[in-house]
């Protein structure tokens, strides 16, 4: 959640870049998303996959670990229909959805690409192949400026 407030406040300091919208329409879509993402997905990724492999404890649960992958591949799933439709998350421009998403998604990817996380066969480390969508709105979110300068300094290395 903690992400979520600095995106807010960026959007008070920043009001020619709307990330909650410019009419109630999108701010309410863009919370839906936002929420949903909070709701459904982050501690699914960050409990149930991330932590167990960063930690050299999902194979204690092995089955367990694959539970959480297939969950955490239908709410990938739910995101990818959406983009399907759409550049992003809550329509045609970034927006704070696709911001306090893509960390997690990120995240998700560079753990699930580990040696020891493919050993396992949770399917994750393909996740651009099984959910085209997800995967092109990934290469958008790459290209958005600043996001290199925003990208943690200990990932450029591993």
């Amino acid at each position: 959640m903690r992400s979520i407030a600095i995106v807010s406040f960026l959007d008070r300091m920043h009001p020619a870049l709307p990330l909650f919208g410019r009419t109630t329409e999108e701010h309410g879509r863009i919370w839906q998303r936002v929420c949903e993402f909070e709701n459904y997905a982050r501690d699914l990724i960050e409990m149930g996959i991330v932590r167990p492999l960063l930690r050299g404890d999902a194979k204690d649960d092995l089955e367990a670990m694959r539970a959480s992958a297939r969950h955490v591949m239908d709410v990938l799933g739910w995101m990818d229909r959406h983009l399907s439709h759409a550049p992003y998350l809550a329509g045609k421009e970034i927006t704070a959805a696709d911001i306090v998403t893509i960390p997690n998604v990120q995240l998700l990817r560079r753990v699930a690409s580990r040696p020891d996380a493919i050993e396992l066969a949770l399917g994750l480390d393909t996740l651009d192949a099984q959910l085209p969508a997800l995967g092109a709105w990934l290469v958008r979110m790459e290209a958005m400026t600043g996001y290199e300068a925003a990208y943690p300094p200990h990932w450029k290395s591993s």
